[in-house]
C-alpha cells in the first residue's frame, strides 16, 4: 500500500483550492488507495494538464467535471 496523498500534495501539484482537491482526494481513496503515492500524482497531474483526456473516466471523470467547472 503506498503512502497517503494529502490536498497539499495536490496543491503542490497545481490544483485549485476549492473543491476540486477534496473530489481528488476522495476518488484516490475509493479507487486508487493500493497504488504507490508516485504513480497516482504523476497520473493525476496528467489530469490537471489535460483534463479532455479523462472526460468520462471512471476514476478521474469527477475530477474533471470539477476543474471545468471551477
Amino acid at each position: 500500500m503506498g503512502s497517503k496523498i494529502s490536498g497539499k500534495d495536490l496543491i503542490k501539484l497545481g490544483f485549485p483550492q476549492n473543491n476540486t482537491i477534496n473530489i481528488g482526494l476522495t476518488q484516490i481513496q475509493r479507487y486508487r488507495k493500493r497504488e504507490k503515492k508516485e504513480s497516482i500524482l504523476l497520473e493525476i497531474k496528467e489530469v490537471l494538464i489535460d483534463p479532455a483526456k479523462f472526460a468520462g473516466d471512471g476514476t478521474w471523470g469527477k475530477v474533471v467535471e470539477s476543474l471545468v467547472n471551477r
